[in-house]
């Protein structure tokens, strides 16, 4: 577990910033492959390396473990949890459905006020295609998401989509990892979405949701692929 902290200094922290810095930290080492499946994370060395207490370093872990980061085994501790195809390949069905209602809904229910609020959003997917980083990419994209949920107007199925975000959370930021070209392809994806949701093309959008979905969830696959064919042995 050495080499999460090669090349980079221990963040600095502060007393009521601890346990969420430290978790930050963690997941974005697990997200990365610098803390591979199956590793164990060794609190007492973790909290010296990063210069505090082993308090923050166990809730940290806890909250890793709620967001299915971790997972702890009894009388042997806390190991990063392997994320497997089958857990993708379920997600990304479920979440297809979901998606695929709330912009039907969204479509036949554009406000004034949302119309306006998606033409914003649609204006910083075209822009997130000349960003530097695939993070910024990522994020507009969730937020998107996030709109047509919010404002398809159907309070359980929010609720539902709420309920699945530690599910989400993992697979999500893996997509952070894949090359430049599959993530601006979603980014077309998304913004050919957001013109037949604007259109009025309730079908359309309905349709492009799920080819979304399925790709999504084959591009998720594949950046989970690299990045296990490219973590090395810890020393």
């Amino acid at each position: 577990m050495q080499n999460i902290f090669n090349n980079a200094d221990p963040p600095v922290f502060t007393p009521e910033l601890m346990c969420t810095r430290v978790f930050n930290f963690l997941r974005d080492a697990i997200v990365e492959g610098r803390l591979k499946p199956g590793e164990k994370l060794n609190v007492a060395m973790i909290a010296s390396r990063l210069g505090v207490s082993r308090s923050p370093v166990r809730e940290a872990v806890r909250i890793l473990e709620a967001h299915t980061f971790v997972e702890t085994i009894p009388q042997k501790g806390a190991y990063v949890k392997q994320i497997t195809t089958e857990e993708v390949e379920e997600l990304y069905v479920v979440l297809s459905a979901l998606l695929s209602a709330a912009v039907q809904l969204t479509t036949t229910r554009l406000t004034g006020e949302n119309h306006e609020k998606l033409l914003a959003i649609a204006g910083e997917l075209h822009k997130s295609k000349t960003a530097k980083r695939n993070k910024i990419r990522v994020e507009v994209i969730r937020k998107f998401h996030n709109f047509i949920v919010a404002a398809c107007g159907n309070k359980l199925l929010k609720k539902l989509y709420d309920s699945m975000e530690v599910y989400r959370e993992r697979p999500f930021l893996l997509s952070e990892n894949v090359q430049y070209t599959d993530l601006v392809s979603a980014i077309d994806e998304n913004i050919s979405i957001s013109d037949a949701i604007l259109a009025g093309e309730t079908d359309k959008a309905e349709r492009l949701m799920k080819e979304l979905m399925f790709n999504a969830g084959i591009r998720t696959l594949k950046a989970l692929s690299a990045l296990q064919d490219n973590m090395k042995p810890l020393t």
